[in-house]
């Protein structure tokens, strides 16, 4: 009778211990894989067709409107003359929510494309591209 009461204990105290290990480790997202999807926008926002600058340079804002990532987005710009060659390209990393980004040496009267990509650091997959027209008049 004393062992029966002995394996029964055993038995229960060996269900309560792999019932507590399953704590935390049950299939629960990271924080980066929770993390929102990138949505973004310009400001000034560019307008359709052909945007233009009177200067060698243009100032806009790179606008993070989803949830900022804890550790912050990759902002990449480059600017390629239509008709071959790169111009201007610049990579920084930001934690705020709007990031401020300057085109320089643009060329006189020459249409190139401007390609802005956002990546989150934590969540390299979690990316967004937009592209728009620059000339300078």
């Amino acid at each position: 009778m004393k062992q029966i009461i002995k394996l029964l204990a055993l038995f229960i105290l060996m269900l309560s211990i792999a019932s507590c290990s399953k704590g935390s480790s049950g299939g629960e997202d990271t924080p980066a894989s929770q993390e929102a999807n990138l949505i973004i926008s310009f400001n000034p926002s560019p307008a359709g067709g052909l945007n233009q600058t009177m200067g060698a340079t243009y100032t806009f804002n790179v606008v993070v409107q989803s949830a900022m990532p804890a550790q912050g987005v990759t902002i990449k710009v480059d600017y390629v003359k239509d008709s071959g060659g790169l111009v201007f390209s610049q990579t920084q990393t930001s934690t705020a929510a709007s990031i401020p980004v300057t085109i320089n040496s643009i060329p006189f009267n020459e249409v190139g494309t401007v390609t802005v990509v956002v990546t989150s650091v934590s969540k390299p997959s979690n990316t967004v591209t937009r592209t728009f027209k620059l000339v300078r008049k």
